[in-house]
């Protein structure tokens, strides 16, 4: 089964960039998470965002969000995703 058999009907995709924030929004479960080791920083590569948007390519997307629960501008190269 090929991805697009599994979500043909998306319409948009959210992705997170990356974990890290420079923001301690009271709200927000973040730091929580990575206090309890289950939120590592990481950044998503040029490549594999690259390989997210392949496995995309047949889907009817026509939104990518850049969102969650971290800063995505603090990503270096930022505009380059």
């Amino acid at each position: 089964m090929s991805l697009y058999d599994h979500f043909s009907n998306l319409s948009y995709v959210v992705l997170e960039a990356g974990s890290t924030c420079n923001l301690r929004c009271r709200y927000c479960p973040r730091n929580g998470l990575v206090q309890a080791g289950l939120r590592p920083n990481k950044i998503m590569t040029l490549n594999e965002y690259q390989y997210v948007l392949d496995q995309l390519k047949d889907c009817p997307v026509t939104d990518i969000k850049l969102h969650g629960l971290s800063e995505a501008m603090t990503i270096k190269n930022f505009d380059k995703y």
